[in-house]
Formats: structure tokens, sequence, C-alpha cells
């Protein structure tokens, strides 16, 4: 169980972050505010290490739904151009839920982000 660092809502699943080099954590709505989406493939996407670390190809884009839960996943790897919208467009329609509910991030292989 964790306290989320700005909104100070308990979380048992929190993504982590740093501050002042200190661990920090926070609830997905929290996480979120703090990035600045930009346009990937026709998408709005979120980084966490914009400016800090490039997009390897071993990342993967991960789309959650509200309140932060994991509904897709693509490896850049194995990505082809318009994908993101096809795989997106399939999810509304599969899990009836609107567009505005649905976040992309882009996840760094290498760096964990959920604890």
């Amino acid at each position: 169980m964790h306290t989320c660092h700005f909104c100070h809502s308990s979380i048992t699943e929190a993504f982590v972050g740093s501050k002042n080099e200190g661990k920090v954590y926070s609830c997905f709505k929290c996480f979120i505010q703090t990035l600045k989406p930009f346009k990937f493939d026709e998408e709005f996407v979120y980084y966490p290490m914009f400016g800090i670390r490039k997009i390897q190809p071993e990342d993967s884009i991960a789309f959650y739904g509200n309140g932060g839960n994991e509904l897709a996943r693509v490896y850049l790897k194995s990505y082809n151009e318009g994908f993101l919208s096809y795989l997106k467009e399939a999810i509304i329609q599969d899990k009836e839920i609107p567009t505005e509910d649905i976040t992309l991030v882009i996840e760094p292989y290498n760096i964990r982000l959920r604890e």
C-alpha cells in the first residue's frame, strides 16, 4: 500500500518517480498530470522520460483505462504505422469505454514505472 505524493490518496499500485533524489509514488491520475502529451502516429501519448532519454525500439506503448488499469500493450519492435489507432478503436468497441478514458504511455523497457 502506498500514498500518492500529490493528492495523498491511498493506492495499492503506484507509479514511481523521483523528486529531489527521493522516491515519489503517485496515483495514475496524478502521474499523467505531471506529463505533457505529444503526437505519435496520430495519437497523443505520454512519455515519462521525455528530454532525459530517447525512445528505444525495445520500449512499449501501454494502453491504460481510468484508474491506471492496463488494457493492452504494443512493443515498438513489432509496431506498424497506424496500429495504435486500430488497437485503440478495438479496445473502445470491446470494452465499451469512451475514447477519452484511454491513455497511451510509452514505457521504457529498462525502467520500472509501477510498484
